[in-house]
């Protein structure tokens, strides 16, 4: 699976990265425009993104716009070209149930909060039915 890790800050981009590589291959960018541009380039190349982890609060475009702009794309490319449609975990340190709400109602599939806890996000993406390419080992 690909993944897009979108925040402004870099230390909270290679937090997740570091973890979400079990994952799938990871890519980053720091601002929504960024984002938008990525998630077009993906789905144009052939390697659609099957999870979006995005900041809330970035410069230039907000993850509330990243979510509506890569929904647009989405639409218009159509399931046949772009694929499943991509989960989404939007992630911020503010605990506002309206940006809450509105990031569901755009359809972001899952919601954590900063500081982000790693056995949350890997609850998460057990609930979304995605799996670490390889069982974790045992330490």
């Amino acid at each position: 699976m690909r993944i897009l890790v979108v925040d402004d800050d870099r230390l909270n981009r290679q937090f997740l990265i570091n973890f979400l590589q079990a994952y799938g291959t990871c890519d980053e960018v720091g601002d929504g425009l960024a984002a938008v541009g990525a998630y077009r380039s993906a789905l144009e190349e052939g390697e659609p993104y099957g999870l979006l982890c995005l900041d809330i609060m970035m410069p230039q475009l907000d993850g509330m716009e990243v979510l509506r702009r890569v929904q647009d794309v989405y639409a218009e490319k159509g399931e046949e070209l772009a694929g499943p449609r991509p989960k989404v975990i939007m992630m911020t340190a503010i605990e506002d149930m309206q940006h809450i709400n509105a990031a569901f109602e755009l359809g972001c599939d899952a919601y954590a909060s900063k500081p982000i806890d790693i056995a949350k996000v890997r609850e998460v993406m057990h609930t979304l039915g995605i799996e670490p390419l390889q069982p974790a080992k045992e330490r």
